[in-house]
């Protein structure tokens, strides 16, 4: 299985304070990538302001940075290109 953690987040400055406005969270489906208060989450997940969300999109995973870019882009109404360069 892919190994990766993709995090793509938007955070507002207010006051001297980061507030999370979204963020999306890419992990193997086997790996914890949130521990909440209802417990702890196994697989791709959004958070949205403080709201935790699962993904259950089987495109968004480890090996499709692209698409999880892509998803990410929609979500905070950024424009895409759909070209991806990996830094990796």
């Amino acid at each position: 299985m892919d190994r990766c953690l993709y995090e793509f987040g938007l955070f507002l400055l207010e006051h001297g304070v980061r507030r999370r406005v979204y963020q999306l969270n890419v992990s193997p489906a086997d790996k914890r990538s949130h521990n909440g208060k209802v417990g702890a989450m196994y697989k791709p997940h959004e958070h949205v302001g403080n709201q935790v969300l699962p993904i259950d999109d089987p495109d968004i995973a480890c090996g499709r940075p692209d698409v999880a870019l892509a998803l990410y882009c929609s979500r905070i109404s950024l424009a895409y290109s759909n070209s991806f360069n990996s830094p990796v």
